[in-house]
């Protein structure tokens, strides 16, 4: 597939009209803030009204909670707090760990393990957001093939970041109907919304094949030839025949 073309907003955004974005035909799908470090009064102050509104319109969402944390502990309690926020919520993207901290990317392996563990332990689809140095420098291959990365990396026409990434944040910069001042964009190069719903994460109940197929009728025993067919008959009729 190409990529789909998508951005992320917060309460930086202000109140969007959701209606005009959808209008635009410019974005297939948004990313939401959901939040912040480990404090449940964190929330995203917009979280709800852009959670509802891109429901209401049918954008497919996902979101990003962004972390303080310096410890897997701290991390661990961000995530618990991530999950209470978007606990009876339905996601068609991931849910991203973003993880732009200086004094937090020394840890980076020990934090994205802690936060991302304990969302695929509810059932979610964790991803790390972050910048391309710091997926250079800071975070170990291990971890960027473990979890699925949302790349930052704005300005250019192509990114140089040479390791694999599904999502890629190309501009801080954007313009968007329905939106007053810059706007984040995205591209998206999976087919996020049917990989999750048919796993049955972020919120989906798995509708799609059972993974053990259904047991096949035991079929007839095809009869050998027309003279087997012929005793069949002749059996069936002398079973008639006692019983007159």
């Amino acid at each position: 597939m190409g990529k789909i073309c998508g951005m992320d907003v917060s309460y930086a955004q202000g109140s969007i009209n959701w209606e005009q974005v959808k209008a635009s035909k410019k974005i297939e799908f948004a990313i939401l803030r959901a939040g912040y470090g480990r404090e449940t009064s964190q929330v995203d102050t917009q979280f709800e009204r852009n959670y509802a509104a891109c429901k209401r319109l049918g954008i497919p969402v996902g979101v990003y909670w962004y972390s303080y944390a310096t410890t897997a502990a701290e991390a661990e309690q961000e995530a618990k707090v991530c999950l209470q926020t978007i606990r009876g919520k339905q996601f068609e993207y991931p849910v991203a760990f973003d993880i732009e901290e200086a004094r937090s990317l020394p840890q980076a392996d020990a934090l994205c393990t802690a936060f991302c563990n304990a969302l695929e332990k509810q059932g979610y689809y964790a991803a790390i957001y972050t910048f391309k140095s710091a997926l250079e420098n800071n975070i170990r291959a291990a971890i960027k093939s473990r979890y699925d990365i949302f790349l930052s990396h704005v300005g250019v026409q192509q990114t140089s970041y040479t390791g694999a990434y599904g999502l890629w944040q190309y501009s801080w910069t954007g313009r968007i109907p329905g939106i007053s001042g810059d706007v984040d964009l995205d591209y998206a190069y999976k087919d996020y919304p049917t990989i999750i719903q048919n796993a049955g994460l972020n919120g989906f109940t798995k509708t799609t094949q059972p993974t053990e197929p259904e047991p096949e009728p035991t079929p007839t025993p095809e009869p050998d030839s027309e003279e087997t067919t012929l005793q069949q008959i002749l059996k069936h009729v002398a079973s008639l025949d006692e019983k007159l």
